[in-house]
């Protein structure tokens, strides 16, 4: 796989939805920490870190075609583990999440990161 910027799509609870644009490097090994833009499309030089303006679910990712991606809160891994190709082959049905990011803890906004946990195919 060489380089690619997908997407990954949340929706918060007032019903709004946020896309977040990721840069993937290609045949990305565990640990690498994805960048990440929520405004522009997402370079290799872009920020890992992100937030969210109000509590969210994970809707969907549109690759990369294989792996696995942990959300991590404050640089602390989380039990959220996002399989890229299972997603993908669920999109579009109905109701259908892939865990919940809080937003805000004790008052004070989540950074929030993507790290490959299982490594992306070449």
């Amino acid at each position: 796989m060489g380089a690619t910027t997908q997407t990954l799509t949340l929706q918060g609870v007032s019903g709004a939805m946020y896309s977040l644009s990721l840069a993937f490097a290609g045949a990305d090994a565990a640990g690498y920490r994805v960048p990440a833009s929520q405004y522009l499309a997402a370079a290799a030089t872009s920020n890992t870190r992100w937030t969210v303006p109000e509590p969210c679910r994970i809707i969907s990712i549109s690759g990369p075609a294989t792996g696995v991606l942990r959300v991590l809160a404050d640089g602390i891994a989380t039990p959220i583990l996002l399989n890229t190709a299972v997603i993908i082959a669920s999109i579009g049905r109905a109701g259908q999440h892939w865990g919940q990011l809080a937003g805000v803890r004790q008052g004070r906004t989540i950074q929030y990161e993507l790290a490959v946990e299982v490594g992306m195919a070449a």
